[in-house]
Formats: C-alpha cells, sequence, structure tokens
C-alpha cells in the first residue's frame, strides 16, 4: 500500500490501535493524539497511553516539543496520585526538557507531595494556579496526498481547559496518606495538610473518609491494628542440607 493510503488509514483509525502499530513513531499522528487527550481531559479522566504517546514523540522529534503541553500533561498526572502515571510519564522527557519552565513547577509539585511537605504544596500551587490551565498544542496539518507542494488543512491550535477536579484529586491522595500513617491526628493539622479547608468543607471530607472527631479535636482515623493480620510461615528444610552447615561449625 501506498505511503499517502497509510496517512488516510491514520484519521480513521482510534488513536490506541495507532499507538500499537508502526506508526506510533510517526509524528504526523501528533495532532490526532493531543485532540485525544484533550478530550480524555475535559470529561474528567486521563488517558496514561495517550500521554505516553506525545511525550515519545517529543522525545523522538525534540523541534515539536511544546512545553505547555508536557506540563500541562504532567499536571494530568500528578492528578492520578498514588498511581504512577506522573513517573511513567516523566521517563518519557528528554533530560534536556526537564529544564522548561513549566515542567520544572510540576515537578516540583511532585516532589512536594512525595515527600508529604502538603503546606508547602498549596502554598506553592496558590503561587502558580496558573498550572490549572491546560494548554495543549495541536501542531499544524497537512495534506501529502497532492501532487504538489503539501496544502494546509487545519493551523496549529491550543486546546485550553481547567483542572477543575485537579485540587479534590490531591485533597483525596492526602486522605489516603492519612489514613495509611495515623490512628488519631489533630484537626489543625488536617486542615492545614487539606490547604486550609473551612468548616463546611471539613465536615464533607470526615464524613466522606468516615473519621470521627472527637470533642477535644482529635480525629480518630481508624486502629491500624485491624489492617494488620498475622500469618504463620513455615519453611520445609531438608536435614540434608544442613550437613555440610554443620560440619564447618564444628571445625
Amino acid at each position: 500500500m501506498a505511503a499517502h493510503d497509510d496517512d488516510n488509514l491514520m484519521e480513521e483509525v482510534d488513536a490506541h490501535s495507532l499507538l500499537e502499530t508502526y506508526n506510533q513513531y510517526s509524528i504526523d499522528i501528533l495532532p490526532q493524539l493531543v485532540r485525544e487527550l484533550y478530550s480524555t481531559i475535559t470529561h474528567q479522566d486521563f488517558d496514561l497511553e495517550l500521554a505516553n504517546g506525545i511525550l515519545r514523540l517529543y522525545r523522538f522529534y525534540p523541534t515539536d516539543f511544546d512545553g505547555d503541553s508536557a506540563a500541562s500533561i504532567l499536571m494530568g498526572a500528578l492528578m492520578q496520585l498514588p498511581e504512577n502515571d506522573f513517573t511513567l510519564c516523566l521517563c518519557f522527557l528528554h533530560p534536556d526538557n526537564l529544564q522548561h519552565a513549566r515542567v520544572k513547577q510540576v515537578i516540583h509539585m511532585h516532589n512536594l507531595l512525595e515527600e508529604c511537605k502538603f503546606d508547602k504544596f498549596w502554598s506553592y500551587l496558590r503561587e502558580h494556579e496558573d498550572l490549572l490551565m491546560v494548554k495543549l498544542k495541536v501542531p499544524a496539518e497537512y495534506d501529502y496526498e497532492t501532487e504538489e507542494d503539501p496544502q494546509l488543512i487545519s493551523e496549529e491550535k491550543t486546546l485550553t481547559c481547567r483542572l477543575n477536579e485537579f485540587k479534590d484529586s490531591i485533597i483525596q491522595y492526602i486522605c489516603s496518606i492519612i489514613s495509611s500513617t495515623y490512628q488519631t491526628i489533630n484537626k489543625n493539622a488536617v486542615i492545614n495538610m487539606m490547604g486550609g479547608l473551612d468548616e463546611v468543607k471539613f465536615q464533607v471530607l470526615i464524613t466522606k473518609q468516615d473519621w470521627t472527631l472527637h470533642d477535644d479535636d482529635t480525629i480518630f482515623i481508624k486502629n491500624q491494628e485491624n489492617d494488620i493480620k498475622s500469618q504463620d510461615i513455615v519453611k520445609n528444610v531438608q536435614f540434608e542440607s544442613l550437613v555440610d552447615l554443620l560440619a564447618a561449625c564444628l571445625k
């Protein structure tokens, strides 16, 4: 089949199917990947396969790298914590691209979360609220089937939207850390970890997490001992295998 026939097929095939073929290394599919990833984000979802497909093309075609798009992808991956989406996306970026200003900012926020410096994370996010605005660049598209010079099909554009669920996703991640770490914790400590919740949101949070607030402002998380299950470990050791060891000890 001719090359231009393959190009026709690319627009007819689902992006995930393209990523299973040699076309995953073709820069021509980048616009389609970006559009489909943007669609998932606007529907409160994040498609790791599409994200990695875009970042892989950025690595293979350095001149097509877009820092704002990469940073937006990392922000989407950050929302998936404690899943390892962020680390997987980061692995596809060229070391030089890690120096892009917005990319560095997102990496810094990830580090703060990994180090459980939640109060510093929220302070940093308040200073960089612009990171919540997704900016995904769709490259210009051309028709290469014409006998003359390629014809422009669509011009370069930037798709934007706001990550409205970002803060809630991070709060859920922090809740998972608290639940796996504490049996009891002070109310004010939780409020600070969550970026300064008001009383109404705080009550909704503890109800959703099934935490209990006592009169002394201590929150009972759960009894960690209930999650610990004893297990008998039985190992069968053949006597013959100990002969050499016993002989060596008696020397």
